[in-house]
């Protein structure tokens, strides 16, 4: 219910924010550079959250099911972990009252993979997949959050 609704606000607020007469044409361009940093995993440009995460999933399955297979992770277990963290900052971007609390969320998230990996290599391969989801995740919200910001100033 949650999700359905996050997805609700995001997709309208998207719509509302790109006619023609509801944004600066800073926030057009900020917004394309968020966007563009983003890609492609981006909301409300034709896909919900549920795609995004979904293509993300799919994508970290690709570049590291093989590594993490290896360590006892399967397809599955990283398609869930990725949608998770991913649904998360959406979560969290959609309740944001700014763009820097996206960038509190990453901090909290890098800081439980810290604990979680606390003398561990910093190479390995289930670290590194973690904070390139959070990474990716951190830049998708940020477009969501710039969006609700937009929305709140009118």
């Amino acid at each position: 219910m949650k999700l359905n609704i996050i997805k609700i606000a995001i997709l309208s607020v998207a719509t509302l924010s790109f006619s023609s007469h509801a944004v600066s044409d800073t926030d057009k361009e900020k917004m394309m550079s968020l966007v563009k940093e983003s890609s492609p995993y981006v909301v409300g440009m034709g896909k919900n959250v549920d795609e995004v995460c979904r293509d993300m999933a799919n994508d970290m399955v690709t570049k590291y099911g093989a590594q993490l297979s290896s360590i006892g992770k399967s397809p599955s277990d990283i398609r869930d972990s990725t949608s998770g963290i991913c649904l998360d900052a959406a979560s969290s971007a959609s309740s944001s009252q700014s763009m820097e609390e996206v960038s509190m969320w990453k901090n909290s998230a890098m800081q439980n993979i810290n604990k979680t990996f606390q003398g561990e290599n910093e190479k390995s391969p289930a670290r590194t997949f973690l904070v390139d989801v959070i990474e990716h995740s951190e830049k998708m919200a940020k477009t969501i959050a710039f969006m609700m910001e937009i929305n709140r100033s009118r």
